[in-house]
């Protein structure tokens, strides 16, 4: 599979929640099985996507690779609270300013979140290896984060 299909791939099921969500039809608890699997080998991919763009020698992978592992928890973390919040606001059935005042709150707080870990991990690897290898880097996820943001903004429909 080539590197762009894979990062479309990644992006469009990064965005899938973890775990069912309570209340869910037993098909839909199924459903939502195969996409954590599918999520879990999607990560895997990625990590490859990374390894094959990201020229390191042995040395600096030593030192990159746990990083990348920090950053990953860390964003997947903030992508599963954006998964919970794009949920809620699919499952709303009649949207109120107030809950539309606090949906938006936490979808600017997410990308003040994603703002300092970007920063964070950017400064952390720049530390650790060349800052050339470490922009790299960022541009690596950037490019799949934005495939991530389309397939969001594709998906979403616009608040009533």
């Amino acid at each position: 599979m080539n590197k762009t299909l894979l990062s479309a791939a990644l992006a469009a099921v990064l965005v899938l929640p973890l775990a069912p969500a309570q209340g869910q039809a037993p098909d839909a608890q199924a459903e939502a099985a195969k996409v954590a699997a599918l999520r879990e080998k999607l990560r895997t991919d990625k990590r490859a996507v990374v390894a094959a763009n990201m020229p390191l020698n042995d040395a600096q992978a030593k030192k990159f690779w746990p990083i990348y592992d920090d950053y990953q928890r860390e964003w997947r973390a903030l992508q599963d609270r954006r998964s919970r919040m794009v949920l809620e606001y699919v499952n709303t059935r009649e949207m109120t300013d107030l809950h539309a005042k606090k949906l938006a709150e936490e979808a600017l707080a997410i990308e003040r979140e994603e703002a300092r870990l970007h920063e964070k991990y950017f400064k952390r690897l720049a530390r650790a290896i060349p800052a050339t290898l470490a922009a790299r880097y960022m541009q690596i996820e950037s490019k799949i984060e934005a495939l991530y943001r389309y397939d969001l903004a594709r998906t979403i429909p616009l608040a009533d």
